[in-house]
């Protein structure tokens, strides 16, 4: 299952990932697209940047922060082999494992 926490970015993050991504963004609110935990930091996929890599909306106890990740490089097994839609070295399961509805 996956994580339903939710955050909104503050206008200057919104502003800041708009330049980044090079378009802007539709609204400021991100979910945490980690499979279902209680501790630990929350990660809302904001956008693709550069092959390889997503600009991500890091937030816990304290503010909302943009952290640039590289992509988790891990493949479901045959016969799928889906990509894991997260980034490297994520907590918890890849997204095939965690469930929940699709982005």
């Amino acid at each position: 299952m996956r994580c339903t926490e939710r955050a909104e970015l503050p206008g200057v993050l919104v502003k800041a990932a708009s330049v980044r991504c090079g378009e802007p963004l539709h609204d400021g609110w991100v979910r945490c697209d980690l499979a279902a935990h209680e501790d630990g930091d929350h990660f809302g996929l904001v956008d693709s940047l550069h092959r390889g890599h997503a600009l991500w909306a890091k937030w816990g106890d304290g503010d909302v922060e943009l952290v640039e990740q590289p992509d988790c490089d891990v493949a479901q097994p045959a016969p799928a082999r889906d990509g894991c839609c997260l980034f490297a070295r994520h907590q918890g399961g890849h997204t095939w494992e965690a469930g929940g509805e699709e982005r």
